[in-house]
């Protein structure tokens, strides 16, 4: 058996420059000193007594680092017990070193007090290895489609040229003529188009810092429903929704006097290479059994993404209990024929504990989805 060339050992906070570097080479988001801060020291999960591992690094017998896997712990709850698990992120090997790219993933999971490992961004190329680790996508279908709404035809037209390579300004020329047909034909279908909706205004535009116990109250009312979600209360909002990396995260409230009906947190993203900017729907969480809270916060979301130059409001792949309500509301649907989310237990015979049909109630803010979220250029036309 041939001798690996490059050295696993855990990552450190020295590693910051050269991971970005891994990670701007990839097309991933880079991290800064402050993101590693707030990702691995701020987390409320890490803070443990002896804290978990940032992650592991493949090191060549040059010093050069040739790949990156970071690990974060996150608070799960299943069905009202709490639950610790770990995703992965940032999943990156140099083409040099791809023999050895199995045993980042062998240390993620051999990784101890630890009862879930999943991810939530696998692709093609990372699909197989997590199935040869014995971890499984979920079974509904919900998983390999995510949502879209206009909130700008003009802009929206932009990006999707961008997406095509054409010059800048071809593309605002093109979408700004083909912008009132586009209008006129989501009109006429009503996909991608949220319609207005009288409790609209009464839907309030927070600021991380503004998530107080209210948002508590809510938390306990939905922790005590059964399946698997992340833990929402208002300490670890607070936390994921200051990526000191990211864009400015908003939360849509909406509430009556019985406290919060629901929110739906969400932060302008500048997907890579496309030279547009949509605003991505990190969280939507609601008081069971009232989702008729969903749509004026998604027609809130439509109005802020105008308000900061977004054309499109996107939802990542979720759960089939809140994609039966956003598909309500006549999305565009982006599907893809790869699994993103994979999970594993820790006793991999209890893995289809969570995989099974309905268990995962997944969001944006699930796995290491919301830690993608790229700063948005605000000299950007």
């Amino acid at each position: 058996m041939a001798r690996s060339r490059h050295t696993l050992r855990l990552a450190t906070s020295d590693d910051v420059e050269p991971v970005a570097a891994l990670m701007r080479e990839a097309g991933f988001k880079a991290r800064s000193s402050a993101g590693w801060r707030w990702l691995f020291v701020d987390n409320p999960a890490h803070q443990r007594p002896e804290p978990p591992p940032m992650g592991w690094v493949l090191e060549g017998s040059d010093g050069q680092l040739q790949g990156y896997l970071g690990n974060i712990l996150l608070r799960y709850v299943l069905d009202g017990q709490p639950l610790s698990a770990a995703t992965c992120t940032s999943y990156y090997v140099r083409p040099e070193a791809r023999a050895d790219s199995v045993s980042l993933l062998r240390a993620f999971f051999k990784q101890k007090g630890v009862a879930l490992f999943l991810s939530t961004t696998a692709n093609p190329a990372s699909d197989p290895l997590y199935r040869m680790f014995k971890a499984e996508p979920p079974v509904d279908a919900s998983f390999s489609e995510g949502y879209a709404w206009v909130a700008s035809d003009r802009r929206a037209i932009q990006a999707v040229l961008s997406r095509r390579g054409t010059h800048p300004m071809l593309a605002r020329a093109v979408s700004h003529a083909a912008a009132p047909v586009a209008r006129a034909t989501r009109r006429l279908s009503g996909f991608a188009r949220i319609p207005h909706h009288p409790d609209t205004e009464a839907v309030a535009v927070l600021q991380p810092a503004d998530v107080d116990e209210w948002f508590d109250k809510l938390w306990a009312l939905r922790a005590a429903q059964p399946g698997l979600q992340v833990q929402r209360d208002a300490a670890s909002l607070r936390w994921y929704l200051r990526d000191p990396d990211a864009g400015d995260a908003v939360v849509l409230a909406l509430s009556d006097q019985d406290g919060l009906r629901g929110y739906v947190a969400a932060a302008p993203h500048a997907p890579g290479g496309t030279g547009a900017t949509e605003l991505r729907i990190l969280d939507v969480a609601i008081r069971p059994g009232d989702t008729g809270a969903i749509a004026p916060l998604l027609r809130r979301a439509v109005l802020h993404a105008r308000s900061v130059g977004a054309g499109l409001i996107y939802a990542a792949p979720c759960g089939a209990a809140l994609a039966a309500e956003l598909t309500a509301l006549r999305p565009h649907r982006h599907g893809h024929a790869h699994a993103a989310h994979f999970l594993r237990a820790r006793k991999r015979a209890e893995t289809g504990r969570y995989t099974g049909p309905g268990v995962w109630l997944a969001t944006g803010l699930d796995g290491d989805t919301p830690f993608c979220i790229e700063r948005v250029d605000p000299t950007r036309g």
